[in-house]
């Protein structure tokens, strides 16, 4: 790994690193926790990927379902807000895991559910990610959802809004990724007044 914690922070949080260098050093760290001559150094590093923000021209929008199961009954909306969380624990989707593993600190939340079948999605509320991590404890919902040890979790700055109907742009699944240039190619003039202006 061979690099000192205040210098991961500094080439995170100016940019000077990609998304991609960011993500294969936490998958770096996280392999060496096991290894008992790198363990402390491993948690420290991660840590500082947990906590730093990724420069803001490099971040990403994450369009985020919160029913698990398709099911209102489950909603989990209400619950993050409040307490300005966000966790994904869908072990069976690999593919979606890697999504949520992938999201970092400065990346923007966006809480949407279908409307029109293939044509559009509403949302009402959007956060900033402050912090990411893993749970080292199991929790299961009052309504029966479980979120086992491991599993991700984000801290999110949180800010409700208005219902506001927006193109689908393919968000068929919980955790869906978008860069800025795909939002700023289909999104209407509505949606960056929606996400700019906070209450």
């Amino acid at each position: 790994m061979a690099i000192a914690p205040e210098k991961l922070k500094e080439v995170i949080e100016t940019g000077k690193w990609s998304r991609e260098e960011i993500l294969r050093m936490k998958d770096a760290c996280s392999r060496s926790l096991g290894d008992p001559t790198r363990a402390e150094e491993a948690e420290a590093l991660l840590q500082v990927i947990h906590e730093s923000k990724i420069h803001e021209t490099k971040a990403e929008y994450v369009f985020m379902g919160y029913c698990p199961g398709g099911d209102i009954e489950n909603a989990l909306d209400e619950e993050w807000i409040s307490t300005g969380f966000c966790e994904f624990g869908y072990l069976d989707s690999q593919v979606q895991m890697d999504r949520f593993f992938a999201i970092v600190p400065g990346d923007t939340l966006i809480l949407k559910k279908r409307s029109e079948f293939g044509k559009s999605m509403e949302i009402h509320a959007w956060g900033t990610v402050t912090a990411t991590g893993t749970r080292k404890n199991a929790k299961e919902t009052k309504t029966g959802v479980q979120f086992p040890v491991g599993s991700p979790y984000l801290k999110v700055n949180w800010h409700r809004k208005e219902m506001l109907e927006v193109p689908l742009m393919g968000c068929n699944y919980t955790v869906n990724i978008k860069t800025y240039d795909a939002l700023k190619k289909e999104m209407p003039d509505e949606f960056w007044m929606w996400l700019h202006n906070i209450d």
